[in-house]
């Protein structure tokens, strides 16, 4: 539950600075993902299974997509 938390918090931090000229724009946001999602891949251990890989996966691109989209109210 506290993970889901942190997450939501995050996520509306980020859409925040969207909204400023300056801060985060689609491409940096997508970079900073792909950075974050590979560091958090490097550090499963090697046997992790290929469904832990995949949801982390797919957690990156739900957030992303809910950050773009504005699929929630940031303010």
């Amino acid at each position: 539950m506290e993970d889901l938390a942190t997450d939501r918090i995050y996520r509306l931090m980020i859409a925040q600075r969207m909204r400023f000229p300056g801060s985060y724009t689609p491409p940096s946001l997508a970079a900073m993902f792909d950075e974050e999602l590979e560091r958090i891949l490097d550090e499963l251990p090697a046997d992790a299974p290929p469904e832990t890989r995949q949801r982390y996966r797919k957690a990156r691109e739900l957030s992303e997509q809910m950050i773009l989209t504005g699929a929630f109210d940031p303010t």
